[in-house]
């Protein structure tokens, strides 16, 4: 997976483990920042200030994007889902949050504000019957985000009301 890091530079987050910072105004040359501490790397999000990857052994990471180096540590680091970690997504109204899905089928949402070096859940629900592997933020209202995953549900939420969804679309 890839995303922009601003508009300077560009975070890969590769099946090999590596996560990599390119300058974006030479993505030729070597990156910098390469890690592998986490294992095999499945998706990444940014924002101006931190990057969060998940990666297949479940775990998820948040890295600090001003003090990228090679052989950069993670902020955190902790075992967000019981299987693989398919996504990751900063919250648009709580930049310290972050929501992530998986194989386990669960989408969480995480405190990265929690001492020591993981992060506290804030609340776990069930996607649908199947890995939740999607999250999209509504553009029109910060509460509300619709999820994937591999049963071909996309369901709607409201953050507000976290204990169901608002509407679930079959066969998408």
């Amino acid at each position: 997976d890839l995303k922009w890091l601003q508009r300077d530079a560009l975070v890969l987050a590769r099946a090999d483990g590596v996560v990599e910072c390119h300058r974006a105004d030479d993505v030729a040359a070597a990156p910098v920042c390469t890690s592998d501490v986490c294992g095999p790397a499945t998706y990444v999000d940014c924002t101006t200030t931190h990057i969060a990857t998940t990666h297949a052994s479940g775990a998820i990471a948040l890295w600090d994007a001003s003090s990228l180096a090679n052989d950069a540590e993670p902020l955190l680091q902790w075992a967000g889902h019981a299987h693989e970690a398919w996504i990751v997504a900063f919250d648009r109204s709580c930049p310290s949050c972050v929501w992530s899905g998986g194989d386990d089928g669960l989408l969480r949402l995480w405190d990265t504000r929690a001492s020591g070096r993981k992060a506290a859940a804030v609340h776990a629900r069930r996607h649908g019957r199947a890995e939740c592997n999607s999250i999209e933020f509504s553009p029109a209202a910060e509460y509300l985000y619709a999820t994937g995953g591999a049963d071909n549900v996309v369901a709607l939420w409201d953050e507000r009301r976290p204990e169901h969804t608002l509407h679930a679309m079959e066969h998408h």
